[in-house]
């Protein structure tokens, strides 16, 4: 596979864009690129939403996202591997005390799913569940 490879000089862009809709409502979306000559994956997008205000509960944020990432010519070409890859993301940021930002303790619950892993549609999805806790004072 000597056309797939990993390089430090890899060079890209990317734009974000967030928008507040209302008081509990939020939508983003980004995109990326860079070289496919030294990329595995050289084009990504992805979207989502955050609401706040959660059952009553000023600090709390539940976000729901997707994105994709697509694999480059030559990453095809040396693996056989061209599907893109999907993957979705459902989060709670549970906030039982403190402002949700830069005070308090937030308890997060996440579950991944990835589609298409590497560019490989032969693979069965993969499921990630995580817990992120922080502290702040």
């Amino acid at each position: 596979a000597d056309r797939v490879r990993i390089k430090s000089g890899n060079s890209g862009f990317g734009l974000s864009l967030d928008q507040d809709i209302s008081e509990s409502v939020g939508v983003w979306a980004r995109f990326g690129y860079q070289d496919p000559d030294v990329s595995q994956f050289d084009n990504a997008v992805s979207g989502g939403v955050v609401l706040s205000k959660m059952l009553g509960r000023s600090h709390d944020r539940l976000g729901l996202a997707y994105g994709a990432v697509f694999p480059a010519d030559d990453f095809k070409t040396a693996t056989g591997r061209s599907d893109v890859e999907h993957y979705a993301e459902l989060y709670y940021k549970y906030v039982p005390f403190g402002d949700g930002v830069l005070t308090g303790l937030h308890i997060t619950p996440d579950l991944q799913v990835v589609a298409n892993p590497g560019g490989d549609g032969g693979i069965d999805p993969v499921f990630i569940w995580g817990l992120r806790t922080q502290v702040s004072f």
